[in-house]
């Protein structure tokens, strides 16, 4: 482990953007430990405290070894036990094959005795002398001849030294890195932000309104609680205050996006369903649509409309079960975009669904007389080519697809309507162009 114990100084040019310092020139770390930590995404000492645990291993009580051949799970409610005893015996044993060697030792905690057993530690030898108190976890089988333990964790007490449970965090891991090694590194960066004032003001981007509101503590005690909580309530408490955190700065990131949108020209629709032409629209989706549309489809299809005819894009999700009338819908949009003289595009993330909607809305549209197309990769380059020079003429007003609509030769004479189904299966990219 390539860094100094205790406190670690920041470098002073540093000092004042610390959450963006290099973890390797914050921490001192070796080439390996930082290659290691960017496989898991962390670069800063921002990055590292914020690299949060997905659960914690109780380690608080042991539970007496009487009772593990009673329950079959520890008192956790995980599958491994915790057990604190004296160590009666060990042995030693020299194995063939990638695991070299085998440890095993009879704990007796007074309740009974169990047998306790590592894999690949010959160093432990020297530790487990008879008499020795030690505290073990690790998944416990049960059998007629006794309780046996495959040991995950432990640690060895000193003679004098009184027995402090923890919750101990585990984090999402990579190869050549240690649970215990990250640990180390995760608290080496909470000292260095400890220090740094303006560090720990930086990390709190909720106004106070909404921690008093919410009664949550600050951002600072809530960090370093969700690394070191002394109970599962605190570990609860302090989720609840990071996960708030994330969501608001994700709604923060949506209204900017949004604002920015707001400004951005859109398709002209302000044409669009002038006083007298709504009775004729209506018409046009009667004849379209093989079925009476529903109180919330009429809505839904209202408000669409209402956004069409503003001057920024329209970004809508529309979510209904299976069967709700999405695609009537979306039909709905296509009418009213050709009413105003623009071409629709419709994306569908797979050839076998992109064929299946172009089935139902080209159904649908042929009774208002307006022509679709299917274009997916599959097609034959003639057919393909034929449909491209529509789209490009204006001779084509709906276009049914896959990511075969968004290649660079795929020209339109006049988009103004994308609807993505399914958009949760198409990439960030693929869903912006």
């Amino acid at each position: 482990m390539a860094t100094r114990a205790g406190h670690v100084e920041p470098p002073a040019d540093e000092r004042v953007a610390l959450l963006e310092a290099p973890v390797r020139s914050a921490l001192h770390l070796s080439a390996r430990t930082t290659a290691c930590l960017e496989r898991l995404g962390i670069s800063t000492v921002r990055d590292l405290v914020r690299h949060f645990p997905y659960r914690y291993d109780d380690l608080r009580q042991p539970t007496p070894i009487a009772e593990l051949t009673k329950d079959g799970s520890g008192s956790d409610g995980s599958p491994e036990d915790n057990v604190l005893g004296n160590v009666v015996h060990f042995k030693h044993i020299r194995l063939r094959g990638r695991i070299r060697s085998k440890t095993t030792a009879t704990i007796d905690d007074g309740t009974g005795t169990l047998l306790a057993v590592w894999y690949g530690r010959p160093y432990l030898g020297s530790q487990l002398a008879a008499g020795t108190r030690v505290f073990v976890r690790g998944r416990v089988d049960r059998t007629l001849t006794g309780v046996t333990m495959n040991v995950s964790k432990h640690r060895v007490l000193k003679p004098d030294e009184r027995f402090v449970g923890e919750l101990v965090p585990i984090y999402p891991q990579t190869a050549g890195l240690t649970g215990y090694e990250l640990r180390r590194l995760i608290q080496a960066a909470l000292r260095l932000v400890a220090a740094d004032k303006n560090a720990k003001a930086e990390l709190d981007p909720l106004p106070a309104s909404i921690d008093r509101a919410e009664r949550f503590s600050d951002a600072w005690r809530a960090l370093v609680t969700i690394h070191k909580p002394a109970t599962p309530e605190q570990a609860a408490e302090a989720r609840r205050r990071l996960v708030y955190e994330e969501f608001f700065l994700l709604a923060i990131a949506a209204a900017r996006r949004r604002a920015e949108r707001t400004g951005e020209a859109g398709p002209d629709f302000s044409s669009l369903l002038r006083p007298g032409e709504e009775a004729a629209f209506r018409a046009e989706l009667g004849r379209a649509l093989p079925f009476t549309l529903t109180r919330a489809q009429e809505r839904v299809i209202g408000e669409v409309a209402t956004d069409l005819r503003r001057t920024s894009p329209m970004n809508r999700l529309l979510q209904g079960d299976v069967g709700s009338g999405k695609t009537a819908v979306a039909v709905a949009a296509m009418l009213l975009a050709a009413r105003a003289g623009y071409q629709s595009a419709f994306m569908a993330p797979t050839e076998v669904l992109a064929a299946q909607q172009f089935n139902r809305i080209t159904g649908m549209l042929s009774h208002a007389g307006h022509s679709c197309a299917l274009l997916i990769g599959s097609l034959k380059r003639r057919t393909r080519e034929d449909i491209l020079e529509q789209l490009r003429c204006g001779d084509l007003q709906v276009v049914v697809g896959t990511h075969a609509l968004i290649t660079e030769d795929v020209e339109f004479a006049r988009l103004g309507l994308v609807i993505i189904d399914e958009q949760h299966r198409f990439g960030v990219l693929q869903r912006a162009a």
